[in-house]
Parts: structure tokens; C-alpha cells; sequence
């Protein structure tokens, strides 16, 4: 997820989902999670990190 973050700073969340197989959901949980612990950081919209 990370690196697809990094190739892509501005890719959805739903475009993360369909890349990684995974669910909308799980992608907002790890997101979530990875912001929390300060290894990503959301900047601008919601749109991209």
C-alpha cells in the first residue's frame, strides 16, 4: 500500500482497493492506522496523501 502511495500520491482509496484486492473498508482501516502511528500523512483533500 505503501508503495503504491508513494508511486501515486494522489490515488483514491477505492483505487487502492481495486490494486490491492482488498476492501474499501480494510483500505480506510490502514490508512487510518498508518496515520495514527505517523507513517503517512494526508495532505489537501481527501482525494490522495
Amino acid at each position: 500500500m505503501i508503495d503504491l502511495i508513494k508511486k501515486r500520491p494522489d490515488i483514491t482509496t477505492k483505487e487502492l482497493a481495486n490494486s490491492l484486492k482488498i476492501s474499501y473498508e480494510r483500505v480506510e482501516y490502514n490508512l487510518a492506522e498508518m496515520q495514527k502511528s505517523g507513517v503517512i500523512n494526508r495532505e489537501g483533500s481527501k482525494k490522495g496523501f
